[in-house]
């Protein structure tokens, strides 16, 4: 079997290259200004926050974002809602950075080929998943609209992004196991020379991608993990993202799978060996279908910047729930509870979380309170008060802070300031 060696390693071993270099070599590591609210500004003249959360640890592949949101009572119904009543404006924040830099103005990846290195990873602008999710959202009728699918939307942006900067880190990582194999410099010399080529007549290549192969394999990357099992509505949409955006990103189907993938992957690995002329059309260059592989995903830092004040709109990421306890004020809230249903509701609940990574459920959603999470053990109307279930989450798992009925939990917010 493979062994996949882990990334810091992989990062030392290009360090220690670069360290080490002659002075007549080319460097292996250069500075590199992060990006920042400069980036958007020169079309914006407001000043923005910036700040940069790391989402996460030890999970493997797109990480689960959910909103704060807000509760409110629909007018209609009656009933009690909450998530996201309306999107956040990002129009004006992102579309004109969109027509330069493609969804990469939306996320973006940070190689750790440059300085300060601690800095590398996925980067998902809180604006720009919103302004993926929006767009999404037109697959449905103004009808179909309800904060479950404002989610499902958010969740569509979140995997795109993701899956199109982790083909950047692919790139990143074969170019380093290449570089490592053969003691010189080549992400540098590539990213400032070569990456915007694309696809050129002259390598006996197609010449439909006019720039950044990189890019059209990105979005392709992206495209195919997210399709499976989707609506026609859902794939139609994204088609139409895709098709708007600038040379290289929208050429995506002159590499789509089963046709021009591998071909485009070897292409991009002959770009990274930068070995002056095109190699003979004869030859395959596998370092990129090599370096590709989920057990690198989890070792890839991903990082929420939010820009946007309002705190309904703040992401919070789920976790693994390996550890649920009861503390002991749950546990003498449960003894007062007089229905043995609701009780068998609340252990059977918590017995099926337990060793579980919940991706999704709409009835868990956060506090206005970092680590507090509300679970609804019931509906509106239900015969048994509504439950909820208050949870908090620590670095030792999960425990049961309070449990009632929906009257008795809005008394509990109260007193607890939430």
């Amino acid at each position: 079997m493979v062994r996949y060696p882990h990334i810091e390693g992989i990062i030392k071993s290009i360090e220690n290259l670069h360290q080490e270099r002659s002075a007549e070599q080319a460097p292996f590591i250069i500075e590199a200004k992060s990006r920042g609210t400069a980036y958007y500004q020169k079309y914006n003249i407001t000043d923005e926050m910036w700040v940069e959360r790391k989402i996460n640890d030890g999970v493997t592949g797109p990480p689960t974002l959910f909103p704060n949101g807000e509760e409110w009572i629909d007018e209609e119904t009656e009933e009690e809602m909450s998530g996201l009543k309306k999107w956040p404006n990002t129009d004006n924040f992102v579309s004109r950075s969109k027509e330069e830099d493609g969804i990469d103005a939306l996320a973006w990846y940070r190689s750790f080929h440059y300085e300060p290195i601690q800095k590398w990873g996925i980067y998902m602008l809180d604006k720009g998943i919103y302004h993926l999710a929006e767009i999404f959202e037109g697959q449905y009728e103004q009808s179909e609209v309800t904060p479950e699918t404002r989610q499902e939307c958010i969740h569509d942006a979140v995997n795109l992004l993701y899956y199109h900067e982790l083909f950047h880190f692919y790139t990143d990582l074969t170019a380093a196991n290449l570089e490592i194999s053969e003691s010189r410099s080549m992400y540098v010399d590539y990213f400032q020379k070569r990456y915007p080529n694309g696809w050129l007549e002259s390598d006996g290549a197609p010449s439909d991608i006019p720039a950044k192969l990189e890019e059209a394999l990105a979005n392709e990357f992206a495209r195919k993990k997210t399709i499976t099992k989707r609506s026609q509505q859902y794939k139609d949409t994204l088609k139409e993202f895709m098709e708007r955006q600038p040379n290289g990103y929208a050429q995506w189907d002159a590499v789509r799978h089963y046709q021009k993938w591998y071909p485009g992957l070897s292409q991009l690995g002959e770009r990274l060996l930068n070995e002056g002329s095109p190699l003979p059309q004869y030859m395959h260059v596998r370092a990129l279908e090599d370096a590709i592989h989920r057990s690198y995903e989890w070792q890839v830092p991903v990082y929420i910047v939010d820009t946007i004040p309002e705190n309904i709109y703040r992401f919070a990421s789920f976790k693994k729930f390996d550890i649920i306890s009861i503390s002991d004020n749950a546990k003498k809230l449960l003894n007062k509870l007089k229905n043995p249903i609701l009780k068998k509701k609340f252990y059977a609940k918590v017995d099926k979380l337990r060793g579980q990574t919940v991706r999704y459920d709409r009835n868990l959603s956060p506090l206005q309170k970092p680590g507090w999470w509300k679970y609804n053990l019931g509906k509106s109307g239900d015969s048994h008060g509504n439950p909820r279930i208050i949870l908090y989450e620590s670095y030792g798992g999960w425990s049961v802070e309070w449990v009632g009925k929906h009257t008795d939990y809005d008394k509990w917010r109260a007193n607890q300031g939430m």
